[in-house]
């Protein structure tokens, strides 16, 4: 109409501008403009502080959610059109609702809402429902009639308390309660006999209810994070466990019945305060992961050998200053971790690992290493740094497959010629020792990519450095080195260079130019060490 009748874009302005002049002469009244315009500038005026248009906006959220249309209500709540309104004004809302039919493509908060309000026709059809993190103080009584649901999940809210109407939900498979205020649990969720996963991390529960181990067919039970000081003896009837979660909890002690948790594949005691394990621990004939970081172990049971199908197992940061030969018979054991603790040494049965793919004794007091660590022929990654080592065997190479050596932080002076062997190998720690020259044979292992020779009393790097091809990182800080060989240049893949703290006093041109061409173009944002002869 406009481009057919002339009309310039100022008349246009003017005109509209009468019109909302209008519009406001007459206390906003809807009817005078399009919908699609009022309802949006509505709004605007709301947040600008105007009281009638807010009055207005309010009485149009209020005619829309009325009108029954479950798509429409879902839009308005999901898009916090009522949080214009205040608890009780939202109730009277639902009130004057009429009941709708569930609807997958609703939202589950939304769908909650009705359920709590009376207002879901068909309940009993809903078979998953996801309340996470919806600010929660209560659950509704209203839940019992959710006769068919299989999961629900009730995680990061406010709850402390459970309704004893849980107890109805029959068909629940999985229940998902982490992250709240929780400090008991009614005993109707004993009625929950196809609970297969419970999820109860991080609450406030002081005690295990015995509801719990009525859950005969419970497999995952998650518990960590509680304020948990004893495990009950009836834990050991849950015959179809498989992951029990205890970490950072209160527990002193684990019960002798937990060696009758024939199913149990995972077990998680991480950051309590054990001292010791039952031997019934042996008896976990499925175990294949076992967790007990940040404990006070001093200790462990001979049992322990017994778990023949264990892959994984993890006792750093405790107390241990021996171990058992036993744990030589754990012939499925892949990764063993046994950083910070007070080890002196290892028992020689360790070289049955015949599957260990990792060794991590860091930050213990091992002043040496056995011979038959050499049997380790998987063995992938090996860290010993931070300990009172003076030499390495000669044993050491005989393991092909490592990628990963760490020996810094130890008194190591020479390194055994049969390390060359080490075809593999892309990372090597050694800072922090007592080299003061490097081998030959460093120089043929090709597939080098981290190297650390960083505090060492190194007063020469040999010519044939420029055959580790692959080097990316050379970290040479803290020696004795006067200059550099000028073969480094030829290390095409180098992106990082370290040569702080030494008493470099001059380099060739072209060795600078190298250095600025890696800062320049190579690693772009990371920082090069630099003496100050390059600025």
């Amino acid at each position: 109409l406009h481009r057919n009748a002339d009309i310039s874009p100022q008349i246009v302005f003017w005109g509209h501008c009468s019109n909302l002049q209008a519009w406001e002469e007459n206390g906003y009244d809807t009817r005078l403009l399009d919908m699609n315009l009022a309802f949006p500038l509505l709004k605007k005026l709301s947040k600008a502080g105007d009281p009638i248009a807010k009055y207005k906006f309010k009485d149009q959220i209020a005619c829309r959610f009325e009108s029954g249309d479950s798509r429409v209500m879902n839009y308005l709540y999901v898009e916090g059109y009522l949080n214009y309104f205040s608890k009780n004004e939202i109730n009277l809302l639902f009130e004057n609702i009429p009941k709708v039919d569930y609807n997958e493509k609703l939202e589950d908060v939304f769908v909650y809402l009705l359920i709590k309000n009376g207002k879901l026709n068909n309940p009993e059809e809903i078979i998953s429902l996801n309340l996470r993190g919806e600010n929660l103080n209560t659950i509704s009584n209203s839940i019992k009639n959710l006769t068919s649901l299989e999961d629900l999940n009730l995680e990061n809210n406010n709850l402390k308390t459970i309704p004893e109407e849980i107890g109805n939900l029959t068909e629940l498979n999985t229940l998902i309660l982490e992250k709240n205020k929780i400090t008991t649990l009614p005993k109707s969720l004993e009625n929950l006999r196809g609970l297969e996963v419970l999820n109860l991390k991080d609450n406030e529960l002081k005690k295990i209810p015995s509801c719990i181990c009525k859950l005969k067919n419970i497999k995952y039970l998650w518990l960590g994070k509680n304020r948990l000081k004893t495990i009950p003896e009836e834990i050991g009837e849950l015959n179809f466990l498989k992951s029990l979660e205890l970490s950072k909890n209160k527990l002193s002690k684990i019960p002798k019945s937990i060696g009758d948790l024939e199913s149990l594949s995972v077990l998680w005691l991480d950051e309590n305060i054990l001292k010791m394990l039952p031997d019934s621990i042996g008896d976990l004939n499925s175990l294949t992961e076992l967790y007990l970081r940040r404990n006070s172990l001093k200790t462990l049971p001979k049992s322990i050998g017994k778990l023949r199908n264990l892959k994984e197992l993890y006792l750093g940061k405790n107390s241990l200053e021996t171990l058992p030969k036993t744990i030589g018979q754990i012939i499925s054991l892949e990764w063993l971790y046994l950083s910070n603790n007070k080890l002196k040494n290892l028992p020689n049965t360790i070289e049955n690992l015949k599957n260990l793919k990792e060794l991590h004794l860091s930050n213990n007091c091992i002043t040496c290493i056995p011979n038959s660590i050499g049997n380790l022929t998987l063995l992938e990654l090996l860290d010993l740094e931070h300990n009172s080592l003076k030499s390495i065997p000669n044993s050491l190479g005989k393991l092909k497959a490592l990628l990963e050596l760490y020996l810094g932080y130890n008194n190591i002076q020479v390194l055994p010629k049969a390390m060359k062997n080490l075809e593999l190998l892309h990372t090597i720690f050694i800072e922090q020792n007592k080299l003061s020259t490097l081998p030959e044979w460093l120089f043929s292992l090709k597939s080098l990519m981290w190297v650390d020779l960083s505090n060492n009393q190194l007063r020469k790097i040999p010519q044939e450095i420029n055959n580790l091809i692959a080097l990316k990182d050379l970290n040479l800080n803290g020696n004795m080195l006067e200059k550099l060989p000028k073969s480094i240049i030829k290390l095409k893949s180098l992106e990082k260079l370290n040569i702080k703290k030494n008493p470099i006093k001059n380099l060739p041109s072209s060795i600078k130019n190298f250095l600025r061409e890696i800062e320049k173009n190579k690693i772009p944002r990371k920082i090069i060490h630099r003496p100050h002869f390059l600025h």
